[in-house]
């Protein structure tokens, strides 16, 4: 079959031009395989890996790598509203004794109470979304009455919070009330200070019969806020820490490359710190560091390690702000960690709110949060060292079972900046390796030539032909697949910087021939 294809001879015989025809005949020559290597199809596996390439403004090939909430810190980690107690007793303030005429007596009273926050914060108001208000009376008064709280700090459905409770005995009194505050706001701005006040007014009246009443007679008020659910929070906070668990940051992509190294000189790691919650905060990134299961742990250094980094905030509710912060060649040794080829970066944020307890008044909702994305840039420029790319093709070697000898070649454009071993290698189909077509390992195709800045001015070609004796194809005729690989090296020392760019590519084609000339 590879001896009769003859409508493939115009398609490929540009390629296969720089070929002396007393050695391989072109009209006889049939394609067997052909693959590009190049930067673009690179990005493009690369790519399923949460991977996007660009071309910046220089034209060089960049790989965007992005993992998304590495880092947050919701509002109902760092805020809440503990359970208040608090306790009142009314007296009646009079000595009435036994056997006196009837009389009605009106006692009338304003209490405040102090809010409490284990941080210190000043509380201005509560814009609650759900909690109870549970209310416990006993008295002991020797005359029916009426009693009316009225919660001057607690306004739902536009009014104050209203308990009322008329009474009949004149022995003992007792009622209890749970209250939904569900939609209250707390107004914790009316008390002697402007901050952290609860307020609420009573309205006791005591209908004397002519039993004794003391002076000390009244009623127990007990009250309880408990589960206070905040949709709205407004007060002067203070500190309080932020420290969150390590977390990782997955270089998938690296897997694609599986031997050989690189050095890529301006890589920056970008966090994306978004802030809703309406407050300074001061962040700080403890540690990073690489994990590579191959080769261990390498600490990521820089001045930036451990420095509060003062974090943008908003000054209206359902706002947010952003903040970056950049590590790259200039602040770390990011470049060493990369070609470190972890498969992992460990990092620890904390930080803290309100760090400098500024009076200003802040926020917090709801839905208030820090969150950080990260972001890897890798412009690809630098050097590279053996870096093995490969390509699988189908291949059916049994049409060289008959056959004594055969010419195989490999023709070759190079557009990369980067010296290239090519070889191709012979499989069954239980991936077991037959045969290669190379022997000579010191065969190189070059690279394309380059100008001062490392960027590509003209490409290369090379041919490479290779005679199979019978016993070589007698090995490769129960082959079923047919390997491409290439290894790829910066040409000269391995420091030389090169620019790589998406057009940049290794083309390969692969030829077959049953009848050649050979001068010996």
């Amino acid at each position: 079959m590879l001896l009769i294809l003859s409508s493939c001879i115009s398609e490929f015989s540009d390629k296969l031009n720089k070929i002396e025809e007393s050695d391989f005949n072109i009209k006889l020559a049939s394609p067997i395989a052909s693959g590009n290597f190049s930067i673009g199809e690179l990005a493009e596996e690369l790519s399923r890996q949460n991977l996007d390439v660009t071309t910046d403004e220089d034209g060089i090939t960049t790989f965007f790598y992005r993992q998304p909430s590495v880092f947050s810190q919701h509002a109902s980690e760092l805020f809440s509203i503990s359970n208040q107690t608090f306790n009142q007793k009314i007296n009646s303030g009079v000595d009435l004794p036994a056997g006196g005429p009837g009389q009605t007596l009106n006692i009338q009273d304003t209490y405040n109470f102090d809010l409490t926050s284990s941080e210190g914060d000043q509380m201005y108001e509560i814009q609650l979304k759900g909690g109870t208000l549970d209310l416990g009376l006993s008295g002991n008064l020797p005359a029916t009455g009426e009693i009316t709280l009225v919660f001057t700090s607690i306004i739902k459905n536009n009014i104050p919070v209203t308990v009322n409770y008329q009474w009949t005995s004149d022995v003992s009194q007792s009622h209890s009330e749970q209250i939904d505050l569900t939609d209250a706001t707390i107004d914790l701005t009316d008390g002697s200070t402007d901050f952290n006040q609860f307020i609420f007014n009573t309205d006791l009246t005591i209908n004397y019969n002519g039993k004794a009443i003391s002076s000390t007679d009244g009623f127990n008020i007990d009250i309880n806020l408990i589960n206070l659910d905040f949709e709205l929070l407004t007060a002067t906070f203070g500190n309080r820490n932020i420290a969150a668990d390590p977390s990782y940051f997955k270089l998938n992509f690296i897997d694609e490359i599986k031997h050989g190294r690189y050095f890529l000189e301006e890589p920056a790691l970008h966090f994306d710190i978004i802030n809703s919650i309406g407050a300074p905060v001061n962040i700080a990134l403890n540690q990073i560091v690489a994990h590579s299961i191959d080769k261990g742990i390498l600490p990521l250094t820089g001045s930036f390690l451990d420095t509060p980094i003062e974090i943008a905030y908003p000054l209206i509710p359902g706002n947010k702000k952003r903040t970056e912060v950049s590590i790259d060649e200039t602040n770390s040794n990011l470049p060493e960690i990369l070609e470190f080829q972890p498969d992992s970066l460990e990092y620890t944020f904390n930080g803290i709110v309100n760090p400098a307890n500024n009076s200003d008044i802040h926020f917090v909702t709801d839905t208030s949060a820090i969150k950080a994305n990260v972001l890897l840039e890798v412009p690809l420029k630098g050097y590279i060292k053996n870096v093995l790319i490969a390509e699988p093709y189908d291949f059916d070697g049994s049409v060289f079972e008959d056959i004594d000898n055969a010419l195989l070649s490999i023709n070759a454009e190079n557009s990369l900046p980067l010296d290239a071993k090519v070889q191709a290698i012979f499989k069954d189909e239980n991936n077991i390796i037959l045969d290669s077509l190379i022997y000579d390992n010191t065969t190189i195709i070059p690279a394309a030539q380059t100008d001062e800045n490392g960027e590509v001015t003209s490409s290369s070609s090379e041919s490479i032909i290779v005679v199979l004796n019978s016993e070589r194809l007698q090995k490769i005729s129960g082959a079923q697949k047919l390997v491409i690989r290439a290894l790829l090296n910066t040409p000269d020392s391995p420091d030389q910087s090169i620019i790589f760019k998406e057009e940049n590519k290794l083309e390969i084609n692969l030829f077959g021939q049953t009848e050649f000339n050979v001068e010996f």
